[in-house]
């Protein structure tokens, strides 16, 4: 029985608290996107160690074995030193695309209308007889101030033609325009009915036609109308109105002159801090971040990029920059099929406040940046500016007293009555062979009451980092004396873990063979009597 509750005290859920204190100090160095969670319980060793008490954590752990347990590590890397490195990587597919510019007057209405007096002596006084009652022209103007087009083949889009009338007869509405041929360049002509008295509206496909203006952006509209008297009396000087409009149009392919076509860069990325804490101060100093800036232009005119933007902020403090000047142009040349490598001017050390949550990239790719200046060029579908940008951070730092701090559910209440247990001791014991410094403490908290209970050390334990020469082992016994302490321990729902991390002033590279030993081991005494006295009763 007494072995039952030794074995309950220290059952999985409380073996690892310490163990994880340590392992979750390690952690801000990985910047995660999203809280990461650990599952510490494939770490764990259960080997002995000699005579002294009972055996609960024994761990030989490097940061490779502590990244190893994140759910998705995917953004920690190995540098070819092995020094570690946190990747963030952002692509922008069609950053500008042709489609953008070939569906530059989709939305637009490009109309024209007029209002025709018809004079009474058209109109033949017998039935049947067939005459022409109006010819016209009109013009379409498409807008020159985004392109000067040569020609522009149309993906789809609708000519519409409205016409209204007060005429007792029906005639015949024929449309055709010298500047919109069909794929056997013939031009673009239609005929169709309208009844005496009637308004009409019909909407009449360009889908597969081209426009090849006669001027600039001109295309003029011919409209024949043919009448069949019927002998019925006609107003004097009768009113003819129509419109012709020219809307949803999008382009398949346009050759012409353009104007500079730009587009905004806006993106922000989550650099998550907030387990490091934002009212005890703390900075991180990372050494020679990287950005790799890709770019891909398989238009037929060149390009600007201006990054005016690479940066990391948060609430309340100062932006902390990548790049050692700002803003940058990159010239992207015309017709790349492949991803090319530009630079780009970065600073030699980031300083990083622990309040800062975001990481910004913001700029502006202008296609054709000489405008109307540039001579003619042919644009076609699938046509892009692409880009990749991968910004890496190696883990070579220097940090001022960061604080660590996490809270995590504690179940010693569900523990059963351990009056029989007269003192704990634990045996704590520490090997480092990190370049990091640590001040520990892990306080048993009671949410009911919003009390602190107990603390597992009587100060902070301190835990010198390694850098170089021999590690220095570090050693602590832990002793909770009487029942009421252990009781009021285990009372507790949370354990509030936190701790200082520092480097002592060194710049120091975070590797993934970096080792960190952990030993923990307990020795109790037991009132066998109490145990008697509670267990053992007929």
């Amino acid at each position: 029985m007494p072995l039952e509750i030794i074995q309950t005290v220290f059952n999985m859920k409380h073996r690892y608290i310490l163990c994880t204190c340590f392992m979750g100090l390690l952690m801000l160095f990985c910047f995660s996107c999203k809280r990461t969670a650990y599952d510490f319980s494939r770490m764990n060793g259960i080997d002995a160690e000699g005579s002294w008490g009972i055996p609960l954590v024994n761990a030989d752990l490097s940061i490779g074995d502590i990244l190893s347990l994140a759910d998705n590590p995917s953004f920690i890397q190995t540098g070819n030193d092995g020094t570690l490195e946190i990747t963030y990587q952002l692509e922008k597919d069609s950053l500008i695309s042709s489609e953008q510019l070939l569906g530059i007057m989709k939305d637009k209405v490009i109309s024209a209308s007029k209002t025709l007096t018809v004079s009474g002596s058209h109109f033949p006084h017998l039935p049947q007889i067939s005459f022409t009652l109006y010819n016209d022209t009109t013009t379409l103007e498409f807008p020159a101030d985004e392109a000067v087009l040569d020609y522009a083949r149309i993906k789809s889009g609708l000519l519409t033609l409205h016409l209204a009338h007060d005429i007792p007869i029906n005639f015949t509405v024929e449309v055709s325009s010298p500047q919109i041929k069909d794929a056997a360049n013939h031009d673009f002509h239609v005929t169709y009915n309208i009844n005496a008295y009637e308004d009409n509206q019909i909407d009449l496909d360009l889908s597969g036609y081209t426009l090849v203006p006669n001027a600039v952006n001109k295309a003029d509209i011919y409209l024949h109308l043919t009448a069949v008297s019927s002998g019925a009396e006609v107003p004097n000087n009768p009113v003819i109105q129509y419109s012709v409009l020219a809307r949803k149009l999008v382009l398949e392919e346009l050759r012409g002159r353009i104007k500079a076509f730009d587009m905004d860069l806006d993106e922000s990325l989550d650099f998550d801090l907030s387990f490091l804490s934002s009212q005890l101060g703390g900075s991180i100093t990372l050494y020679n971040p990287q950005v790799e800036c890709l770019v891909q232009n398989t238009f037929p005119i060149g390009a600007d990029l201006t990054v005016r933007d690479a940066s990391f902020s948060g609430t309340g403090v100062p932006t902390t920059s990548l790049l050692s000047s700002s803003p940058v142009t990159i010239h992207m040349p015309a017709n790349t099929q492949s991803f090319e490598s530009v630079p780009l001017p970065l600073t030699s050390s980031l300083f990083l406040n622990t309040n800062m949550s975001s990481l910004h990239f913001a700029g502006t790719a202008v296609l054709n940046p000489n405008g109307m200046n540039t001579p003619v060029l042919t644009v076609t579908e699938h046509q892009t500016i692409n880009l990749k940008i991968a910004i890496t951070l190696p883990l070579k730092v220097k940090l001022d007293r960061i604080t660590f701090h996490d809270t995590l559910d504690f179940g010693g209440a569900d523990i059963p009555d351990i009056n029989g247990i007269s003192n704990i001791v634990f045996r704590f014991r520490i090997e480092n062979q990190l370049p990091l410094g640590f001040d520990m403490q892990a306080y048993f908290y009671d949410s009911q009451a919003h009390r602190v209970r107990d603390s597992l050390f009587t100060t902070p334990m301190a835990i010198p980092g390694y850098y170089g020469g021999m590690s220095v082992p570090c050693e602590a016994y832990i002793a909770k004396e009487d029942v009421a302490q252990i009781q009021r321990m285990l009372s507790c729902d949370k354990i509030i873990l936190k701790a200082g991390v520092n480097t002592d002033d060194h710049q120091v590279a975070i590797r993934s063979d970096q080792t960190l030993k952990v030993r923990l081991s307990a020795k109790f005494d037991v009132d066998l009597g109490t145990l008697a006295n509670q267990y053992l009763q007929p």
